[in-house]
């Protein structure tokens, strides 16, 4: 009677630890089911996410910033001469650009460099004439300031050209270094000076420059023409 009353214990036992095992390995499945969903749904993290999209505002910025910078103008000087030609007849050199409009000699100040000597450096570089051949009028400079935009960068800016008055013994002969040719206006008589000023009218620097000077030595042919500009 007491070995059969401990065989059903024995069972029972048994059955417990086996029901104990498989509901162990149950949680335990669970549990790791659980785990790796968990680690599915898991975010990324907040500060990645925050740094993500500082980075696109930043680029989203920086055009902006650029477009500020190149909107904001500066200021440009450069130095030239209106280079008269004493003989065999008075005349005015003018450049001829390669796209036909009319030019004279000119270009930026260097650091340390003054005004006057620019003009007979640029001269020098874009004719062949070296300064000691030109002789500059000491009362007389012309200044036109215009908004224009710069030749590399694009960008826009206020220059200033100022122009002296020079003379060279002639007949001088020209070696044009940027430009496609050269002339020398004649300036013997009021009918020649009036054409040399209308001929590079495309130029207002250049003509304004010619009004000016001969304001400056009270030429009624060309000094009448100063009225449209005031």
């Amino acid at each position: 009677m007491s070995a059969q009353k401990n065989k059903p214990r024995k069972a029972r036992k048994q059955s417990k630890k086996d029901n104990s095992s498989t509901t162990t390995s149950k949680a335990s499945k669970a549990s790791k089911a659980s785990k790796a969903s968990k680690a599915r749904r898991i975010p990324k993290p907040a500060v990645a996410k925050g740094k993500g999209k500082g980075k696109a505002s930043k680029k989203k910025a920086a055009p902006k910033a650029a477009l500020k910078k190149k909107s904001l103008r500066t200021a440009e000087r450069a130095c030239g001469i209106l280079l008269f030609q004493s003989s065999p007849v008075p005349s005015v050199l003018v450049l001829w650009r390669k796209d036909g409009s009319p030019d004279l000699p000119k270009g930026g100040v260097e650091p340390g460099e003054t005004d006057r000597a620019a003009a007979l450096r640029e001269t020098w570089e874009e004719t062949g004439i070296a300064p000691h051949r030109i002789h500059l009028t000491d009362d007389f400079a012309f200044e036109n300031t215009y908004p224009t935009r710069n030749r590399r960068s694009g960008h826009p800016v206020d220059k200033t050209v100022r122009l002296f008055h020079g003379v060279v013994e002639g007949p001088v002969q020209v070696v044009v270094q940027e430009h496609r040719d050269y002339a020398w206006l004649r300036m013997a008589d009021p009918e020649e000076r009036k054409a040399a000023v209308d001929l590079v009218a495309d130029n207002p620097t250049f003509q304004r420059g010619l009004v000016a000077w001969g304001c400056h030595i009270d030429d009624p042919a060309v000094a009448s023409l100063m009225l449209p500009y005031r």
